[in-house]
């Protein structure tokens, strides 16, 4: 298993709160699916903060805009997708980790 210090999945929202800092358990709500689907969701983004966001010059973006041909936009798009799965799941894990039950 993968663990990120302070986000686990009582944090990614599988228990609700209750107030005075007391929570239970999801029961019969089927925001997400089944319990194992939500597991395997939650490991999916602990994996993929975990990854290094790459980065990009935005001169090298304008020079890719300027000559970019039906595959290389193909490329392009394939590359931006993967980038905003990390930088999503980061920001995700990042808002989980939040103090004083702000990430609630």
């Amino acid at each position: 298993r993968i663990a990120v210090a302070s986000f686990n999945r009582e944090s990614a929202g599988m228990y609700t709160n209750l107030g005075d800092g007391a929570q239970a358990p999801l029961q019969g709500r089927k925001l997400w699916g089944s319990r194992a689907r939500i597991n395997k969701l939650h490991d999916k983004l602990v994996e993929l903060s975990q990854q290094e966001a790459t980065s990009v010059p935005l001169a090298e973006l304008y020079q890719l805009g300027l000559n970019s041909t039906e595959s290389s936009r193909l490329q392009n798009a394939q590359f931006l997708h993967g980038e905003l799965a990390i930088r999503m799941s980061q920001r995700a894990v990042d808002l989980a980790k939040l103090p004083y039950g702000l990430s609630l």
